[in-house]
């Protein structure tokens, strides 16, 4: 199988993950849309925990490359992070119509997932959390955000904001621009924290 076929593969199985978790993800529908065999996918993916666990790292080492690259334009400055972030965010949803419902959000949301993949998930979670308290404590150092606050709490109710506007859009008709409606959620947030 090329590399070409396997990544249409993870690309066609990250999308069944995010529409439904691990209970919508087929190999049967998978290889009908990448026009390939169900022996030429289990040539490479042994069975559907692992075509899941492969399509879950994929998804999350190039969501964490994202993430790393809008760090990076200003480094330690949260608040410019969640501009941009936002920013990137309601593009998708205006383009997508919907919101961007991260596969690991559903994976832990299943009851018949494989103990690997939902570690492979929560590894994820974790890691995220940790990656924004540091930033968070960085922005402190460079004074952008307010040193008495905990980072933590930043960080818990960055994600909750986050994970809202996510959930919020992915119910929302996808025929309308609901992006104007959840402009400035983040901006707006993080200003009470922000140092003047």
């Amino acid at each position: 199988m090329s590399l070409e076929i396997r990544e249409q593969i993870l690309q066609e199985a990250q999308d069944q993950l995010r529409k439904g978790g691990y209970d919508s993800l087929n190999f049967t529908k998978i290889g009908e849309s990448v026009n390939t065999s169900r022996a030429n996918m289990h040539h490479h993916f042994k069975n559907k925990e692992g075509l899941a666990i492969a399509a879950t790292e994929s998804f999350i080492k190039e969501g964490m490359s994202f993430i790393y690259s809008l760090e990076a334009r200003k480094p330690g400055d949260f608040p410019n992070f969640l501009k941009e972030l936002e920013t990137e965010m309601l593009a998708h949803i205006k383009e997508s119509g919907r919101g961007c419902p991260c596969i690991c959000s559903q994976i832990i949301q299943d009851a018949n997932v494989p103990p690997s993949l939902l570690k492979v998930a929560m590894d994820h979670f974790d890691f995220k959390h940790q990656f924004m308290m540091d930033l968070i404590k960085k922005s402190q150092k460079n004074n952008k955000i307010n040193p008495n606050v905990k980072p933590e709490f930043l960080a818990n109710t960055t994600r909750a904001l986050i994970l809202g506007i996510s959930q919020i859009a992915s119910l929302h008709d996808s025929g309308k621009d609901f992006s104007k409606s959840v402009k400035g959620v983040l901006t707006g947030w993080i200003k009470n924290y922000q140092v003047s």
